[in-house]
């Protein structure tokens, strides 16, 4: 089973994000905010994260840095509003798999997370 978190502070993002990708067979969690986000990657295993920039309790893309001390290997994929420079270099530096800008396009989303999975599992 490939196991997916969202963790996203959206509900309409998070209910589309869940009906899109059930229908394409992934075992979906959702953090609501960041202490859930903290303790949900650290108990379970997941190919891939996306991670909205509005999750509550921690800005999103400071989420990251957390995460990636967690589990470097964990592809994390954003959804933002913001296309600012300065948000695009956040996340560059971050290294984060990709960077989707709402709205969010669905056959982009099914394609990024296959490629984000795939190239979690070459890096066992």
């Amino acid at each position: 089973m490939t196991n997916v978190l969202i963790a996203n502070g959206n509900p309409n993002d998070v209910h589309l994000l869940v009906n899109l990708l059930a229908q394409e067979g992934y075992d979906i969690d959702i953090a609501e905010d960041a202490a859930e986000l903290i303790d949900k990657v650290l108990s379970k295993d997941y190919q891939a994260l996306i991670l909205g920039t509005d999750i509550k309790g921690i800005e999103g893309l400071k989420a990251i840095s957390i995460i990636k001390k967690i589990n470097d290997k964990i592809p994390i994929v954003t959804i933002t509003e913001d296309d600012s420079l300065e948000t695009q270099r956040l996340a560059r530096k971050e290294r984060i798999f990709y960077y989707l800008l709402k709205p969010v396009d669905e056959n982009e989303v099914k394609e990024v997370l296959k490629s984000a999975v795939s190239s979690q599992e070459k890096m066992k």
